[in-house]
């Protein structure tokens, strides 16, 4: 039965490719302004979760709820236009135009103007690329990332270039955030400066459903745990909960725990 309290819930979310089950009816929920880590092993069906609830997939049965309402099966633009943003494992951007150029490129979500106005409103146009400007900006600011505003993506290394790929979601004003692999290939300052930022986010009011292999980081920044495996959930918990699960040390190690 729906939690009425869930900003966001799975109910038997089920995604077969041909005859692979990558989601088997997995069930789960995220309260608003919490982050939720989705872990697992390689393979375990992470990432197709988030694609789903994202629209990139389709369920092949199951319904997702997004404030009580169904979003399973919607484009992902629609999904976006509700307020689910998210990032990528591999960092999605436009390598040799400015970091102020790709936050301004994540407002186009929540654009007014259109085709038309571009060839007869001009001045509709620049005032809208204007308001853009100046949001990318603020949000820039808000990350740490103002002081790169107008240089080249690609001349970022790349712990600057996954908080931009933050920043970008940002942009698109999200009220649940999707993080997949953030911390892939950060440094440990890195990885300290995205364990704030996250946390920063939230505290804003943002719910946040994180994925990554980084173990030190998921234990250290969710609030709550679902652990995955063959795409059917094992556990669910706090992180000290979930760090002396025999079920989730066997899906990691191959072996239970010895006492």
């Amino acid at each position: 039965m729906m939690n009425k309290d869930w900003h966001l819930e799975t109910i038997d979310l089920t995604r077969d490719f041909g005859g692979l089950r990558a989601v088997n009816s997995l069930s789960f929920g995220i309260a608003r302004q919490e982050i939720l880590g989705l872990i697992g092993p390689n393979g375990s069906g992470k990432s197709t979760t988030v694609n789903v609830i994202a629209g990139v997939y389709k369920p092949s049965s199951g319904k997702v709820l997004y404030k009580g309402k169904p979003v399973q099966g919607l484009a992902p633009w629609k999904i976006a236009k509700t307020g689910i943003l998210r990032t990528f494992q591999a960092t999605q951007s436009f390598p040799l135009q400015s970091v102020l150029d790709n936050i301004v490129f994540g407002c186009h979500v929540n654009e007014k103007t259109g085709i038309f106005d571009s060839a007869f409103r001009r001045g509709a146009v620049n005032a809208e690329r204007k308001r853009a400007e100046a949001k990318a900006m603020e949000i820039l600011e808000s990350v740490g990332l103002a002081q790169h505003a107008m240089r080249p993506v690609a001349s970022m290394p790349p712990g600057a270039q996954r908080t931009l790929a933050i920043a970008r979601a940002l942009a698109g004003d999200p009220e649940l955030l999707l993080l997949d692999e953030p911390a892939c290939g950060l440094s440990a300052e890195e990885r300290d400066h995205l364990v704030s930022l996250v946390r920063e986010l939230r505290n804003r009011g943002l719910s946040i459903i994180m994925i990554d292999h980084d173990m030190r980081v998921m234990m250290t920044i969710s609030d709550r745990i679902v652990v995955i495996d063959h795409g059917t959930k094992i556990a669910e918990g706090t992180p000290k909960e979930i760090a002396n699960n025999e079920q989730v040390i066997e899906a990691y190690l191959g072996h239970r725990k010895v006492s």
